[in-house]
């Protein structure tokens, strides 16, 4: 039996966008429009669903998308995403809908709860990233700062506001209950699920990612490098091993940190690293089978801040 409320599902990216989140976004929001009405609100040009059976809807949010290295732009374009949302959901939260949102931009929670908090409808967020202790792992922001202090300020009132926080790694749990407005009731571990099927693929020389490699042993990257990343120390290992001729490392990526590992090429042009664009949905079972073993270069002391 389909509920009477509405869920309505806020997120910056949707498809056609192929992020990760976006593919988790629209799982969820198709998932949950199974047994209830779903109003997805995009901010991705070209995302707009018109109403059908069993389907969510998509309202589309002018949005503006500067690169990630733009950061100024970005954050300038972040904040009018923020506020047109909250607009545009005082027009749409009814009583008793629940609004499910990302941390991604980071100030979108804040705009979420509040909005429904005024419409007398329920928040849900799921935590991938935690600010502003992401931007002090990352050196942009010195923890004691104004601004790191405002923002914990708010992520107060934020979590205070919301009825629900879901959680996606063991680690979160612990900095959350830091705020005062959090309580340990709140607070729900659902792990996200593979996108790929799981299984054994053992390493196979026709991979079309490996055939290229004439070393034995391969090293693997894949994913999107942000702030709480460290590309300079996958790119110090691969230089410290450039004269292993049976080590081969196969970086693969997006996000400033795939920047980064593209300007240390450009200049080391170490022989043994490939530098691979970000791969289609369709070759990524391949990526992912060519290495020998896998990187994930988190800053230090990263854990629960970002997943």
């Amino acid at each position: 039996m389909r509920s009477s409320r509405k869920v309505v599902v806020v997120s910056q990216h949707y498809p056609p966008d192929h992020s990760t989140t976006a593919a988790i976004m629209s799982a969820i929001a198709e998932r949950i429009a199974q047994e209830s009405e779903v109003m997805v609100v995009s901010g991705m040009p070209g995302s707009a669903r018109a109403p059908a059976p069993g389907r969510p809807t998509v309202v589309e949010i002018r949005n503006w998308l500067p690169g990630k290295a733009a950061l100024i732009k970005r954050a300038l374009a972040e904040a009018l995403f923020t506020g047109r949302i909250f607009f545009a959901l005082l027009s749409r939260l009814k009583r008793g809908d629940v609004a499910l949102t990302v941390t991604a931009p980071f100030a979108l929670p804040y705009a979420v709860a509040a909005a429904a908090r005024l419409k007398g409808a329920k928040s849900a967020l799921i935590l991938h990233d935690l600010f502003p202790d992401v931007l002090v792992m990352a050196g942009l922001l010195r923890p004691s700062s104004l601004v790191a202090r405002a923002m914990r300020a708010i992520n107060a009132l934020m979590f205070r506001a919301l009825n629900t926080v879901i959680v996606i790694g063991r680690d979160a749990e612990k900095l959350l209950l830091r705020y005062g407005g959090m309580t340990q009731d709140k607070i729900r571990f659902i792990p996200n699920w593979a996108t790929l099927d799981p299984g054994n693929r053992p390493v196979s020389p026709d991979n079309p990612f490996r055939k290229a490699i004439a070393a034995r042993f391969v090293v693997g990257l894949s994913g999107n490098l942000g702030f709480t990343h460290d590309p300079d120390i996958v790119f110090e290992a691969a230089r410290l091993l450039r004269d292993e001729g049976e080590i081969h490392f196969l970086l693969s990526g997006w996000g400033i940190g795939f920047a980064r590992l593209k300007e240390l090429q450009a200049t080391a042009r170490l022989a043994n690293v490939t530098l691979v664009e970000r791969v289609a949905d369709s070759e990524l079972d391949a990526l992912l089978s060519s290495a020998d073993v896998w990187l994930i270069p988190y800053r230090k002391d990263v854990a629960g801040v970002s997943v």
